[in-house]
């Protein structure tokens, strides 16, 4: 008993920590910019590699990773980034191109991976059967190098697989991300009346329906984690009175995620089923939001240090709650790329728990 009552001596301070962080009654984060340029942070791995997009008056649009506070510029061939894979593979598309005064413009399908630029085989016919434009773009990449891609032409479009070399042409219109066990989450064809979320799981088409609320006819889907949850947004109305509402698909079944009131967009989830996206406030400015355990915030009421700065979207989280996005200000005229970083960050508690650990451990091993 002493033994036990001396140790607790020793640990009470770290154990007071400890109660009050669980007594919080949600999580905080701290704000980082990431980059001084227009943009936005689109996807984050569980390594902390940051991948986005930006735009200025010198370099014009280009993409970027973040890491450990170190800012880089992709090659200038790689235009846009749309996603990132588990093990740092980079998903996205060249510079768009202009021919003619603007009649004719195209774009290619790029993975960056370990400093090496490769490009997506094309499998769809060449742009001038389509009209005004042609757009592919590497879509999504998991950890294997599997490749989603999608082509848009006019009025057409198009999705196909490329993996080990091979393509694959996949049974929907859009490819949206792939898990590294290669499940994949998409959009329906076009050329139906009806889009809607699908999940394509080894030769298996599932089309994942709307919200079960009277008026949802479409849906599409945003993000897959490893578990093969999808995140998304289903919709209802056409034109100016199309609404969304965030839904999560698990276990055969479709449900709303929060109980927002205006527009709002589910964009990724981790595999601890924590969700990101934004909604509407005040019917024109946008908020990034987290749902986790059942519990929906406002990330801009989590933030300790915006420095006059709205958390305007969040687009992706990785597995230790990091978040990034996008941070606005000036109306929204002023719109950069950020990360959110859980305060205190996850590796502090894992510190503080291994040390009560090993205090306790040597206190009783003293007493023996």
């Amino acid at each position: 008993m002493g033994g036990f009552m001396s140790t607790l001596r020793y640990c009470w301070p770290v154990l007071l920590l400890c109660g009050s962080f669980q007594a919080a009654a949600a999580p905080q984060y701290s704000l980082a910019l990431l980059d001084n340029a227009h943009g936005t942070a689109v996807a984050i791995n569980n390594a902390g590699l940051v991948a986005g997009n930006r735009w200025d008056n010198t370099l014009g649009s280009r993409s970027f990773t973040w890491s450990g506070g170190q800012f880089a510029l992709l090659p200038p061939a790689f235009g846009l980034v749309y996603g990132m894979s588990s093990q740092g593979h980079i998903a996205g598309s060249t510079q768009t191109f202009e021919e003619g005064g603007g009649q004719w413009m195209w774009s290619e399908g790029v993975v960056y991976h370990q400093g090496k630029l490769d490009g997506v085989p094309e499998v769809f016919p060449p742009a001038t059967n389509f009209g005004m434009y042609r757009f592919t773009r590497a879509q999504a990449v998991n950890g294997a190098g599997a490749v989603l891609a999608v082509t848009e032409a006019g009025s057409h479009s198009g999705t196909f697989l490329y993996a080990n070399g091979h393509t694959t042409v996949l049974p929907m219109s859009q490819a949206i991300a792939i898990n590294d066990a290669g499940q994949i989450a998409g959009n329906s064809s076009y050329s139906e009346p009806i889009e809607q979320a699908v999940l394509f799981d080894h030769g298996v088409l599932t089309g994942l329906g709307t919200l079960p609320t009277d008026g949802y006819a479409h849906s599409r889907a945003s993000d897959i984690n490893e578990q093969g949850m999808v995140v998304g947004s289903s919709y209802y109305g056409n034109g100016d009175q199309l609404h969304t509402h965030s839904f999560l698909y698990q276990h055969g079944e479709m449900t709303p995620l929060g109980n927002f009131t205006t527009e709002n967009v589910a964009n990724a989830i981790n595999n601890a089923g924590a969700v990101v996206g934004y909604y509407m406030v005040g019917g024109a400015t946008d908020h990034g939001y987290l749902i986790v355990n059942g519990e929906q915030y406002d990330l801009n009421a989590l933030v300790n240090n915006s420095a006059g700065w709205t958390i305007s979207r969040a687009e992706d989280i990785n597995d230790s709650g990091y978040i990034v996005g996008q941070a606005c200000r000036n109306n929204g005229s002023d719109c950069v790329a950020m990360m959110l970083s859980p305060v205190p960050e996850p590796g502090v508690w894992a510190m503080l728990a291994a040390g009560v650990g090993l205090l306790g451990w040597r206190r009783m091993r003293g007493a023996a």
